[in-house]
């Protein structure tokens, strides 16, 4: 049978089959600016914004850029509902959907706004550089004075108070519970860890997680703060969510994924080196997105966990050479039969270069990946055989 030639990449550096605790996937992006921030509604209901104006709508199983609003970078997007979200971003933007189109808001700040969260439809708060706080009230936003001049980064809106995370050498900063009533809004308690929070967020009154840097995993239990218990040392965080579920995720930097289920924190594989901004939880569907256009995704049921990939598991593909120069040798062990293979190639940066099916009906075969027109560097094959996703890594070098 005449030999199969690809076009393969691969990523981080070591000759081996790896685990995955859990199935991501690199989702086709329409842009290569930043993306910030993705709200949710359902999996086929959703909005992502970014750098440069950029607002991106779930069409089906894709991402589809909207046509081009503003150009000020987007920082945060919250949804009510299918008919109903509003963006922020810098220098003051404010921007709402309507359920046909997005239009312009009124703002009473030319500061940087940074995050958004609504109770309900009347009731929302924005936070952003300079201690700034707006609220939305009778369909306007005004300006609240907050007393404090460090950057307010997050802010989540519960039932009778908002939640508010930042930094800058402030000592009211970086976690703020901000009382509410119809008349009046009052700076309650405060604490000070030495931290700078980006992202926080409460399952209920009594359970809240904040992330942020360095390092930082914070969890809320209905009394005080406290740092969250994980194995694994991890980078700095910008985004954390929890689902109804009690489900949680963190992302951040270098790739940084954090699952949490039943209270445990758990470091999934790194599928990308690019910081990652913004994630979301809906039925069980993960969604992360970063910089440079990065989607990535982990559907309901996609856990595989492999014991040992290449041992108790024959369909495990074999690589060489590594590093390799103008080919690598990709060889499918004789235990495989008539199943059908799909090979996924994707860059450092995380683009999705090729995605081929394959089907086998000659045992043993080698598969020659012509890698000669690749820049020197990292690489990464991954390929679904079987019901199983398997990982391999390997390097180019001319």
């Amino acid at each position: 049978m005449s030999r199969i030639k690809y076009l393969v990449i691969i990523f981080a550096g070591i000759i081996s089959s790896v685990t995955i605790q859990a199935q991501w996937n690199l989702e086709k992006c329409p842009t290569k600016n930043n993306l910030n921030s993705v709200s949710l509604i359902d999996t086929d209901s959703g909005w992502i914004v970014g750098d440069k104006g950029t607002i991106m709508f779930r069409s089906g199983v894709e991402w589809k850029e909207y046509q081009k609003f503003t150009n000020e970078d987007l920082n945060s997007v919250f949804m009510l509902n299918r008919n109903d979200a509003w963006v922020v971003g810098s220098n003051g933007t404010i921007i709402h959907f309507n359920g046909k189109d997005w239009e312009s808001y009124k703002s009473p700040t030319r500061c940087d706004l940074f995050s958004v969260s609504f109770r309900d439809s009347e009731n929302g708060i924005a936070v952003g550089d300079f201690g700034t706080i707006l609220f939305y009230r009778n369909g306007s936003w005004n300006l609240s004075e907050s007393g404090i001049r460090g950057n307010f980064y997050s802010v989540f809106f519960g039932e009778d108070e908002a939640w508010i995370g930042g930094g800058l050498e402030c000592v009211n900063v970086p976690i703020l519970k901000m009382g509410i009533t119809k008349n009046e809004n009052f700076l309650i308690n405060s604490i000070d860890p030495n931290a700078t929070i980006r992202s926080i967020i409460f399952s209920s009154p009594e359970d809240g997680w904040a992330a942020g840097s360095p390092s930082t995993l914070l969890h809320f239990d209905g009394r005080q703060w406290e740092k969250a218990g994980i194995n694994n040392d991890f980078s700095s965080l910008n985004s954390v969510f929890f689902s109804k579920e009690n489900k949680g995720i963190g992302v951040g930097y270098g790739g940084t994924i954090l699952t949490c289920t039943d209270n445990v924190w758990n470091k999934e594989k790194i599928m990308t080196t690019q910081n990652l901004n913004g994630a979301v939880i809906t039925r069980n569907k993960y969604l992360a997105v970063g910089d440079s256009g990065t989607i990535i995704s982990r559907d309901p049921g996609s856990e595989n966990i492999l014991s040992d990939p290449y041992k108790s598991n024959p369909g495990i593909s074999k690589i060489y050479p590594n590093p390799c120069d103008e080919f690598l040798n990709v060889i499918i062990p004789s235990e495989i039969d008539n199943l059908s293979i799909r090979l996924t190639v994707s860059n450092l940066s995380g683009e999705i270069i090729m995605q081929k099916e394959l089907r086998l009906s000659t045992r043993s075969l080698t598969y020659t990946l012509v890698t000669s027109d690749l820049k020197d560097g990292l690489y990464l094959l991954k390929t679904a055989v079987g019901g199983r996703t398997i990982v391999n890594k390997f390097i180019v070098r001319h």
